[in-house]
């Protein structure tokens, strides 16, 4: 659910909203139309809105859980790219350095 609304921020805000802004009534609900489901939590409960995040993490961590490693080794990656460009842009010159012609 979380992947399909746009991923994550995008997604937990979707979920958060659509756990705290849902109205338990008979008539279509009027904040989020189209959506039919019993209450998640009671309105009563004091950790009503704490719950509500931890169930929108929760979701958002288990849609990709592999995440957070993937971004450090991504990390990694660049810096391998960048060191690795500079090496080859440094043999590029060295190696067409004698082969130029200046113009006379």
């Amino acid at each position: 659910m979380v992947k399909a609304r746009g991923g994550g921020a995008a997604g937990t805000g979707y979920i958060y909203a659509l756990l705290v802004s849902f109205n338990d009534t008979r008539q279509k609900n009027s904040v989020l139309p189209n959506i039919a489901m019993p209450p998640v939590f009671s309105r009563d409960d004091p950790e009503f809105t704490q719950k509500a995040r931890d169930v929108a993490a929760f979701l958002s961590y288990s849609a990709d859980p592999r995440a957070r490693e993937r971004r450090k080794l991504g990390r990694y990656v660049l810096g391998y790219m960048a060191v690795l460009t500079a090496l080859l842009f440094l043999l590029n010159r060295k190696t067409w350095k004698g082969l130029r012609t200046r113009p006379s």
